[in-house]
């Protein structure tokens, strides 16, 4: 494991290549119209910004991504139903 702080892979590229490797492109939102409906919350207070939008189908590609973004060091907002406050 890397030390905290450690930078393994700082291609964000070459994250989203290893994510749509793992989990297949089916489960990846790359286009800008089909992210948009993740980007925001439904009370219109928050929104965000991202490349790409991970649909995972199990806990085993849940817990693929996360060691992925760990390994690189690369932050994720996890999302649910967008129901609560």
């Amino acid at each position: 494991m890397p030390a905290a702080g450690a930078c393994i892979d700082t291609s964000l590229e070459s994250v989203i290549d290893r994510i749509r490797a793992q989990l297949g492109a089916d489960a990846c939102l790359e286009a800008p119209d089909a992210i948009e409906p993740y980007l925001g919350d439904f009370r219109g207070l928050f929104r965000g910004a991202t490349r790409l939008v991970v649909l995972p189908r199990s806990t085993t590609e849940v817990a693929a991504v996360l060691s992925i973004c760990n390994e690189s060091t690369v932050g994720i907002v996890p999302q649910g139903g967008n129901t609560s406050y």
